[in-house]
């Protein structure tokens, strides 16, 4: 008895596992090789025991997860004492452009675009889209800054954003 595979038919599309996933969006992302990124994965997962292939694809695909130096780093455990350097950089010289802006008639003192931040991360940082939204969020949900009426979370969008350290009383 023979054990008959069924053909495949030229185009048809193959799903593949989550580890190859993972390895073509970091060849995609970061030119990374499969071997470089198959180690730098089993190490991540060996520290993240309860974590799987499928799971680190998704925080990869959402900016949660990225690559600094030869190795993940985890943005959803993102240290504060980071988030805070990186606000002193933000607010630094070279930093974001934070000044007073008109909208509908109404001034916004020391305030910056969610669009300004994203594009500094990527320029001075080079962070990708996904995890300059996700460094926007940490800042946010650290209390670090603010939309201005506090209406939104963070968005890369042309809302208007403060850092707390620049609030006027």
């Amino acid at each position: 008895m023979f054990n008959i595979a069924p053909s495949k038919t030229p185009g048809s599309v193959t799903s593949s596992s989550p580890r190859d996933q993972v390895q073509s969006l970091l060849l995609m992302r970061y030119s990374m090789m499969p071997l470089q990124s198959n180690q730098l994965c089993e190490a991540w997962l060996a520290r993240n025991s309860d974590e799987s292939w499928a799971s680190l694809k998704q925080f990869l695909h959402m900016g949660q997860i990225l690559v600094k130096q030869q190795s993940l780093l985890d943005l959803r455990q993102f240290p504060l004492a980071e988030l805070l350097a990186l606000v002193e950089a933000l607010r630094g010289e070279s930093g974001l452009p934070i000044r007073d802006r008109k909208h509908r008639l109404k001034i916004y003192r020391r305030c910056f675009t969610g669009t300004e931040l994203v594009a500094w991360l990527q320029h001075h940082r080079g962070a990708i889209i996904p995890e300059a939204i996700r460094l926007g969020e940490l800042m946010v949900e650290n209390h670090l800054m603010h939309h201005v009426l506090d209406e939104h979370g963070f968005e890369n969008e042309l809302l208007f954003y403060r850092f707390y350290a620049d609030e006027i009383f």
